[in-house]
């Protein structure tokens, strides 16, 4: 995503020889490093583990590397960054991706060792931030999709936002799919937790 793209051009780029540049790296850069190490940490993690069942065909594997890599693909070839961006959006930008984190780190945590990349059934998440998200991780990546608009100020970043979103509900789709076909109560689950919210069963 542009922001992991952002965070490693800011770290080329960057002196960390004074104070101002030590608290940017703390503030605005490290939450996304640590985010990247416990997700990093975790995916190794269940590659140890035998799932259930695993959605593990090629559009499904293509889709699920593919979606949260794609702006950094594309910023190989593009510059997707202006460079007269407006500086009030940037900081909005920047402001609210930082408030999501919590929320993601949450719904991280709470996953733990079934964080996977191809969607899998090892269990089935429905306490804690599960309770009012079917999809936490997932709503924190489309967030920051829309977010990285703010950010680079660009068409084409936009045009990637939007393909990105797709893929990434798409994604979600097929890991409902399997996680409704091994987990009876998940369809229950399903009509009463939302992508965020949840409404009481009659």
């Amino acid at each position: 995503m542009a922001i992991v793209y952002y965070i490693i051009n800011t770290l080329l780029h960057t002196n960390f020889s004074n104070r101002q540049a030590l608290i940017t790296f703390s503030v605005f850069i490290f939450p996304y490093v640590l985010r990247d190490l416990l997700g990093g940490y975790f995916l190794i993690h269940s590659l140890f583990q035998k799932a259930k069942d695993v959605d593990d065909s090629n559009l499904t594997t293509l889709i699920s590397v593919f979606v949260s890599n794609l702006s950094i693909f594309v910023g190989l070839f593009f510059n997707f960054q202006t460079t007269n961006p407006n500086l009030i959006l940037l900081f909005w930008g920047t402001v609210l991706s930082l408030i999501i984190l919590p929320f993601y780190f949450t719904g991280l945590i709470t996953l733990g060792y079934n964080l996977t990349i191809l969607p899998e059934a090892n269990s089935l998440n429905t306490k804690g931030i599960y309770s009012i998200s079917r999809h936490p991780l997932y709503l924190c990546y489309i967030v920051w999709y829309m977010l990285q608009n703010l950010i680079c100020q660009t068409w084409i970043m936009v045009f990637i936002s939007i393909i990105q979103i797709a893929l990434q509900v798409l994604r979600a789709k097929y890991e409902e799919k399997i996680l409704e076909k091994n987990f009876s109560e998940y369809k229950e689950y399903k009509e009463t937790v939302w992508w965020i919210g949840s409404i009481q069963s009659k």
